[in-house]
């Protein structure tokens, strides 16, 4: 389940996040130079950047490992792209 042990996450001390795409696996993120042959799903990346960006605490979100060149339809720059998004709507209002 993606949210099993997301309490022992808490408290959440981290300010700054490096989202490295190539930790998805290799059908949704294809467009890096190390494709994962099992990798992380996209469900449980999301769940987790959702509690690190729910905390008020992330201030920084780095994307990296993306290599367009080795990218199918786009689908590793989706992939990114929703995950940036889950996490712009999981932050806190101030």
């Amino acid at each position: 389940h993606a949210v099993d042990g997301m309490e022992a996450m808490s408290p959440v001390l981290v300010d700054a996040m490096e989202l490295l795409v190539d930790v998805l696996p290799a059908d949704i993120a294809p467009g890096v130079s190390a494709p994962a042959a099992v990798g992380v799903p996209m469900r449980t990346t999301s769940a987790v950047v959702r509690h690190l960006a729910a905390s008020g605490k992330l201030r920084i979100v780095d994307v990296a490992e993306y290599n367009p060149r080795y990218d199918v339809d786009s689908r590793t720059a989706k992939a990114a792209a929703r995950l940036v998004t889950d996490i712009v709507h999981a932050l806190p209002a101030d």
